[in-house]
């Protein structure tokens, strides 16, 4: 498997430029154009769905959390607790209070403020109090950068609308076992967190934080880095103003830059019943493309020189060469060698469109 830039290399070679000299202005016009080219061919392979792209993933479901008692006060979306240990994680997950006048009432948490202060999507409408019981329940999942499709899901049936009342947003209906049903409720809206700013050098791995909280139930999530929209996953947090990310940081250096970790537009799902015990649901999901951005970046493609091909024949494409057509037919050549059925020529004709 070779790296983006050896991609670049490549095709930079095939047209007489030598990269380590596309320094000028005009120079890295064209390699930006060139990294476009190896995107674009990249993301054409991908829309042919080949039964190697298929990926494994698993939702692991978290326990309810009950301990202490919270007060709760009608018109206000603030609820206190008492001996509680409230995440940040909890935020958009579903409560259930037992009210002392209205019995169990159903409500989401919105936003964290502190290990005993919670406020609410709404205002509590109802009787509220002091030294109220509650259970808070795990229902809403974050899917990987990179989910496009669903496959399969074992034993899990996909929503599109409502059934019935068990089914709704504030359904107090729970399950210990593998939840049956699983609604799609599209990208996120906030990122996870981003209080804060942070400064990274260009090829480390340490993140430095100023005015931040960071805290171990971030690692294993993404985090994105000023205007760099690469997203580098989570590996380690050191302390409340430190964290380490998986791969060298592939922007320019830089100080006081705003971040988003688990930024908006990943996709989520809430499960039905609601889930309230620790379990593992596997499932298989077809991948969409990530960009390629960093020079030391692999495409999945298991093939070397597809992306090679693809950058060639979109060259020549864009240059209304007489030679695009043979470029094309190398490509496609290349893309049918990857997969083990034979590909329609439906498929093979679907290229990308210039804007």
């Amino acid at each position: 498997m070779i790296s983006f830039f050896e991609i670049q290399k490549r095709i930079c070679a095939k047209f007489s430029f030598d990269i380590t000299d596309m320094t000028d202005t005009q120079s890295l016009v064209t390699l930006d154009l060139i990294k476009s080219y190896i995107n674009m061919a990249q993301e054409y392979v991908y829309r042919l769905k080949m039964p190697w792209m298929e990926k494994e993933g698993k939702i692991v479901l978290k326990a309810s959390y009950d301990t202490g008692t919270i007060t709760a006060t009608k018109g206000s979306k603030t609820i206190t607790g008492s001996e509680t240990a409230f995440v940040r994680a909890m935020e958009g997950q579903k409560i259930v209070i037992t009210d002392g006048t209205d019995g169990a009432v159903v409500y989401r948490l919105k936003s964290f403020v502190s290990a005993t202060t919670f406020t609410l999507d709404c205002e509590y409408i109802h009787t509220g109090g002091a030294g109220l019981s509650y259970v808070i329940y795990y229902d809403v999942y974050t899917l990987p950068e990179d989910f496009k499709t669903l496959e399969i899901m074992k034993d899990v049936d996909v929503l599109t609308t409502y059934m019935d009342d068990d089914n709704y947003l504030l359904s107090s209906s729970v399950t210990t076992g593998v939840p049956t049903e699983m609604k799609f409720l599209g990208p996120r809206e906030k990122a996870y967190y981003e209080t804060g700013t942070v400064a990274v050098t260009k090829g480390a791995t340490t993140v430095t934080g100023t005015d931040t909280a960071f805290d171990s139930a971030m690692v294993g999530r993404d985090i994105q880095i000023g205007t760099y929209g690469k997203l580098y996953e989570i590996t380690a947090v050191a302390s409340t103003t430190s964290l380490t990310i998986g791969k060298g940081f592939g922007g320019d250096t830089v100080s006081g830059a705003k971040f988003k970790i688990d930024p908006p537009g990943l996709q989520q799902v809430r499960f039905h019943s609601t889930p309230s015990v620790a379990k593992i649901i596997p499932y298989i999901y077809w991948p969409k493309s990530i960009s390629l951005q960093d020079d030391e970046d692999i495409s999945p493609i298991p093939n070397d020189f597809v992306l090679v091909l693809g950058g060639i024949w979109l060259w020549y494409k864009n240059e209304d060469s007489q030679l695009t057509a043979s470029a094309k037919s190398d490509f496609d050549n290349a893309i049918a060698q990857m997969s083990i059925t034979k590909l329609s020529l439906e498929q093979l004709d679907n290229a990308p469109i210039f804007s």
